[in-house]
C-alpha cells in the first residue's frame, strides 16, 4: 500500500455568492511589497490577490477622514446623501454596499455623489450643488436614470467652464424634469 501524499489545504478564492462581482485593478508595486504580499499570502493560505484584498480591507477599516472610516462612509455613516440614492436604511448591508460601489465605478455622476465634499473638485462640487438643488425640489428624492445623470453632469461641466451660476443650470433643468 502506498501512503497518500499530504497536500496543503485548498488555496484560491472561495466561491462568491450568486451575483457577486469582483472589480479588476492592475497596479504596480515595488518588488519588496510584492515579496511581502507573497509571504502574507503563504502565511495565511491565500492567493496573492486575496492577500492584497486582505491588506486593503485592513487599511480601509482603519483609515479615516473627517472622523469617519472609509468603510463606515461607504455604509452611509458620516454623510447626508441618502436623498440621492433613495436609501432608507443608512446602515447598508454588504451586498448593497458592493452594488453601490459597482455603480460608482461605472457612473461618474454616482461616483461624485458618493465622494465626500472635501474630496470633490470644484467642477464636481458644482454638479453636486445642481443635483442637490434639483433633489430638494423633488421632495428630496430625485430618481434619475444613469443616462439622464450623465447628461446633467455634462451640462454642469460645460456651464462650470463657461462660468455660469449653478442656479441657472437648476432653472434650465427644472423645466426639463417637469
Amino acid at each position: 500500500m502506498t501512503a497518500k501524499k499530504k497536500t496543503p489545504g485548498k488555496r484560491g478564492r472561495k466561491a462568491a455568492p450568486p451575483g457577486a462581482k469582483l472589480s479588476q485593478l492592475t497596479i504596480r508595486i515595488p518588488p519588496s511589497q510584492h515579496v511581502a504580499l507573497a509571504m502574507l499570502a503563504r502565511d495565511r493560505g491565500l492567493s496573492i490577490s486575496q492577500a492584497v484584498e486582505f491588506s486593503l480591507a485592513q487599511v480601509l477599516k482603519d483609515y479615516a477622514f473627517e472622523g469617519v472610516t472609509l468603510n463606515d462612509f461607504l455604509r452611509g455613516r458620516g454623510y447626508a446623501m441618502s436623498f440621492s440614492f433613495g436609501a432608507e436604511d443608512m446602515d447598508r448591508h454588504e451586498a448593497a454596499v458592493e452594488m453601490m460601489a459597482e455603480e460608482a465605478l461605472h457612473s461618474d455622476p454616482f461616483f461624485i455623489m458618493l465622494m465626500p465634499e472635501r474630496l470633490r473638485t470644484p467642477e464636481e462640487r458644482f454638479f453636486f450643488e445642481v443635483f442637490a438643488e434639483l433633489a430638494v425640489d423633488h421632495a428630496g428624492k430625485l430618481q434619475v436614470n444613469s443616462e439622464l445623470a450623465e447628461q446633467l453632469l455634462l451640462a454642469c461641466k460645460s456651464a462650470f467652464r463657461r462660468g455660469e451660476a449653478a442656479e441657472d443650470v437648476v432653472a434650465e433643468w427644472k423645466g426639463a424634469l417637469g
